[in-house]
């Protein structure tokens, strides 16, 4: 998949059908160390999206000042403690189509836009079910591999 429109659509269809406890992550494979990637958590109370913050990057691996005018243009709330030092946005329950479509929107504006990576092509994603144990989730409509992030 190279088309981030095309990417978007398919995120919001897999976050349409994500259970209680669901957690994806979205990740550039490599380099290992400092992947950028954005992850979702699927509660009772809320779906969470977060996005890599600058204290796992390397500053090569950081936005420019233009990507970090588009994050948080777009939505993000900058990193703070308590969401992990994470870019973070919270949709509440009961989560709409709308939340999941901005959800999406706002993947491709962090990865991007913020993080200008060109394409959705070379990404990959790890998903599971965090209760009751951590069971595997395939996401065969986002159309990417499934790869264990470590």
């Amino acid at each position: 998949m190279n088309n981030w429109s095309t990417f978007a659509e398919h995120l919001t269809a897999e976050l349409r059908e994500l259970p209680l406890g669901a957690r994806v992550i979205v990740f550039e494979p490599e380099p290992a160390r400092t992947r950028r990637f954005v992850q979702f958590a699927r509660d009772a109370e809320v779906l969470s999206a977060q996005l890599i913050g600058d204290k796992y990057l390397d500053p090569d691996r950081r936005p420019s000042p233009a990507g970090y005018q588009a994050l948080t243009d777009a939505g993000w709330h900058r990193p703070d403690v308590d969401n992990g030092h994470l870019w973070w946005v919270d949709f509440p329950t009961p989560v709409t189509e709308a939340d999941r479509r901005r959800a999406a929107e706002l993947t491709v504006v962090g990865l991007r836009d913020g993080y200008g990576i060109p394409t959705p092509t070379g990404l990959a994603y790890d998903a599971w079910l965090e209760v009751p144990t951590h069971l595997p989730l395939s996401l065969t409509t986002l159309d990417l591999p499934r790869l264990p992030m470590p």
